[in-house]
C-alpha cells in the first residue's frame, strides 16, 4: 500500500471526525447555517437540532471507518445485507 494513500485516508478520516464532533457539540451553529429540516422536525421529538446531533454522530463514526480503512467493507457488508445476492 502507498503511504501518501493512507496519510489521505487519515487525514480525510480526521476531518470527518473533526466535523462530526463540531455538528454534535455546537447544533445550533448548524442549524444557524443550513437552517430546519421539514422531516426532521416531524420525525424526532427535538426536531432539527435533535437530527444534527444524530448527523454527527453518524460522521463522526464513518470518519474512524475511513480512518481504519474498515468503510469498504462495512459498507459492503450492508450492501449485500439490504440489497442481498
Amino acid at each position: 500500500m502507498k503511504s501518501g494513500c493512507m496519510f489521505a485516508r487519515i487525514f480525510i478520516g480526521l476531518i470527518l471526525c473533526a466535523l462530526g464532533f463540531g455538528i454534535t457539540k455546537k447544533p445550533q451553529t448548524a442549524l444557524d447555517f443550513i437552517g430546519p429540516i421539514a422531516f426532521a422536525e416531524k420525525a424526532f421529538s427535538g426536531g432539527s437540532f435533535t437530527f444534527y446531533k444524530l448527523f454527527g454522530i453518524v460522521l463522526i463514526l464513518v470518519g474512524f471507518l475511513v480512518m481504519t480503512n474498515l468503510h469498504v467493507s462495512f459498507f459492503g457488508g450492508m450492501f449485500n445485507f439490504f440489497f442481498g445476492r
